[in-house]
């Protein structure tokens, strides 16, 4: 904010010593201005819109931005993540690459750009793939450069390497000294790395040990018990899934719902615990999702294949009706 001349100088004369009073109506006002300031800054407000998942209106908010703008990176970057949050996998990377070009610097920008990059390449032709995989390969390297602790960037090339072919770069061994990396910064990150490494490879007795040893470096971490439960239910290891699920709640104070779901799951999975896994089910209809919990249609999704086990065919539609709705 400028000042005009005669303000400047009512400000300095109300700062000098003895004017305590004026020095005080000083800072106040022109923190109040600051504040005003950061109040209307779009970016900022944007920002909370996002987080609070209002992403029609952040978007209005950043489109307005133009690229003289010090806040227009920033800006590309927002439009970007609420473009991965529509499946606009295209128009995500367009903005990830203008926050990167107006913004270098910026290791989040170049992270983002790969991951979308990544999902582009989900869809892409064979060919398009090859180019991509470069692209993709490139942006986490330069992540890590600009910050080697970058655990998302780290994960990212270990999943490029496990999945990519040897003439797009990819490849296990290097995958495994990247995951070893990753150990360092985290021992939990880097033990899961590698059981997904050797998920890849089939090598499930070697993968449920790092499983193990993951969740015994980060007990109370409900992610990590997920990720060991999920692996005995795509293992088909129904009875391990459900000790998993069940003492990890009986180890916790408060109620772990989207573990709670896990079990109704494992429960629609198995055929087993079909009344244990209803009572779970209809208790985490109770909640509302936040993040990447599982969604409600999910919930009823699952409740419907107990019923339609259990033999109550009319509960089983219903439920497979609200899960499509």
């Amino acid at each position: 904010m400028r000042m005009e001349p005669e303000t400047a100088q009512r400000v300095a004369r109300s700062s000098r010593p003895g004017n305590t009073l004026g020095s005080l109506l000083t800072l106040l006002c022109l923190t109040g201005f600051a504040l005003v300031g950061q109040a209307q800054n779009p970016v900022g407000k944007a920002r909370s819109l996002f987080e609070s998942r209002q992403y029609g209106e952040a978007g209005q908010l950043l489109k307005a931005i133009d690229d003289n703008s010090p806040d227009y990176a920033e800006a590309q970057y927002y439009l970007g993540r609420i473009a991965v949050q529509h499946r606009q996998h295209e128009e995500a990377a367009d903005r990830f690459r203008e926050a990167v070009d107006a913004n270098p610097k910026n290791a989040d920008y170049h992270y983002w750009l790969g991951a979308a990059y990544g999902l582009c390449a989900r869809d892409a032709n064979p060919i398009r793939q090859g180019f991509l995989a470069n692209k993709i390969k490139s942006e986490f390297e330069q992540t890590l450069r600009l910050d080697p602790n970058h655990q998302s960037a780290t994960w990212g090339l270990v999943q490029f390497y496990v999945r990519a072919p040897g003439f797009m770069g990819g490849g296990k061994e290097k995958a495994r000294q990247v995951a070893n990396r990753l150990r360092t910064l985290n021992p939990a990150e880097g033990h899961l790395a590698m059981a997904f490494i050797h998920t890849q490879d089939k090598k499930m007795d070697l993968a449920e040990k790092e499983y193990l040893a993951l969740t015994r470096a980060a007990p109370d971490s409900g992610r990590y018990v997920h990720a060991l439960g999920n692996f005995y239910q795509n293992t088909q290891q129904y009875d391990k899934a459900f000790e998993t699920f069940e003492n990890f709640l009986k180890q916790t104070s408060l109620p772990n719902l989207p573990v709670v779901f896990q079990i109704g799951k494992t429960s629609a999975l198995s055929g087993k615990r079909l009344e244990r896994g209803e009572s779970c089910l209809l208790s985490y209809l109770k909640h509302q999702p936040q993040g990447n919990e599982p969604s409600l249609a999910g919930a009823n999704f699952r409740l419907g294949m107990i019923y339609e086990k259990q033999n109550r065919k009319a509960e089983a539609r219903k439920h497979y009706e609200i899960a499509l709705r």
